[in-house]
């Protein structure tokens, strides 16, 4: 069945910017309905990330330390799996900078943000020290035996300075990009050297301001998205039910 491209979405994006246009005008304070649910699904999703993938980082079992692609894929395919069992419940942020961003395209409100962004920290302490307790004290490392590093700790490169680190984050940061990960392992390494450098957070503003200034942006448009499919599913519903 062909669908009329131009009206659904140029519809949706007027909704949305009214929504976002209402959110920012009195309401960004209010609790959204359903936050501590969704509270509760970032605890447990971050703290299934920081476990699952930092287990991944683990060296001492395997090649010392492990292939780049090992780490890779251990996060990526444990974002996909929180995704698909978390995501319809808070979005899945797992990510303060996530939160941050949402909050500037006017998804989520600054109380409902905090608790996210509470939560992930939460999570991620949970899941790292949940992973540290169970794992005997001699293979808790990635195999480097001169590393005076934690597991997973993000830590910056000697050769270059903290503003370098800011601007872009590489190898040689560790390439975080997620405070919330960044925190737990330091927190229980008592490693805080450096911890302030995580250009996630400067990085989802700069990314998320130029798009919600424009008429038709990312937020109109992942709106329209949305309402599109809800529509489509309901109406395949209905569909089936006749």
């Amino acid at each position: 069945m062909e669908v009329n491209r131009d009206s659904v979405p140029s519809q949706k994006r007027q909704q949305t910017s009214k929504y976002a246009g209402a959110l920012f005008a009195g309401t960004i304070w209010d609790l959204q309905e359903g936050t501590m649910t969704m509270f509760a699904a970032e605890i447990v999703g971050t703290g299934i990330l920081i476990f699952i993938g930092c287990m991944g980082c683990i060296g001492t079992m395997g090649p010392e330390p492990p292939p780049p692609m090992q780490t890779a894929l251990t996060f990526g395919l444990t974002v996909n799996l929180i995704i698909m069992m978390l995501g319809h419940v808070s979005g899945a942020h797992l990510n303060p900078a996530v939160t941050i961003g949402a909050i500037i395209v006017g998804l989520k409100t600054i109380p409902t943000a905090i608790i996210y962004i509470l939560g992930q920290f939460v999570g991620a302490t949970v899941g790292y020290g949940l992973l540290k307790t169970i794992t005997p004290a001699e293979l808790f490392s990635n195999g480097d035996l001169n590393s005076t590093v934690g597991l997973c700790v993000t830590v910056v490169h000697p050769g270059i300075n903290s503003i370098q680190a800011v601007l872009i984050e590489s190898p040689y940061t560790g390439c975080s990009m997620n405070p919330a990960r960044t925190f737990g392992p330091a927190f229980w390494n008592n490693a805080w050297k450096d911890q302030w450098v995580d250009g996630g957070m400067v990085g989802s503003g700069q990314a998320n301001v130029p798009e919600i200034s424009s008429p038709g942006g990312w937020a109109d448009q992942y709106s329209a998205f949305v309402d599109f499919l809800v529509m489509r599913c309901k109406k395949c519903l209905n569909d089936g039910a006749s």
